[in-house]
């Protein structure tokens, strides 16, 4: 009965956040300008990357070792949409072809999601020698 209800508030709690990661996205669909677009860019990236991290290893919230992937992770994430910032404001007529721009940040966020989950499952190995 125990485990029944603690799955049902990870349910919640993870729909909980999934909720508002998707509702913080609303400014930047009423925001115009170059750097809405850029904002959107890096906000959808950031979501799509921490969250699958933070869900895939939802267990190990609270260790020690996880946070510490996390805080490379967000270092590395920093870079990550610095470099994007710089391409989408060198090469602002990227914009025009929305699905070739969506596009190539689908595959940025499949690489860092990769890298990220490699990260951290390095900071779990070494936590479990």
């Amino acid at each position: 009965m125990a485990s029944t209800r603690a799955e049902l508030r990870s349910d919640r709690v993870g729909k909980i956040i999934l909720v508002l990661l998707f509702c913080g996205g609303i400014p930047f669909f009423v925001m115009h300008g170059e750097w809405a677009r850029v904002a959107l860019k890096i906000y959808a990236l950031t979501v799509g990357v921490f969250f699958v991290v933070v869900s895939a290893y939802w267990e190990s919230i609270r260790q020690l070792w996880f946070w510490k992937a996390m805080a490379l992770l967000a270092v590395i994430h920093v870079f990550v949409a610095l470099a994007l910032v710089e391409i989408n404001l060198n090469l602002p007529q990227i914009d025009r072809l929305p699905r070739a721009a969506y596009a190539g940040l689908a595959w940025v966020a499949v690489g860092e999601t990769a890298m990220a989950l490699f990260i951290v499952r390095r900071f779990r190995a070494r936590r479990h020698r």
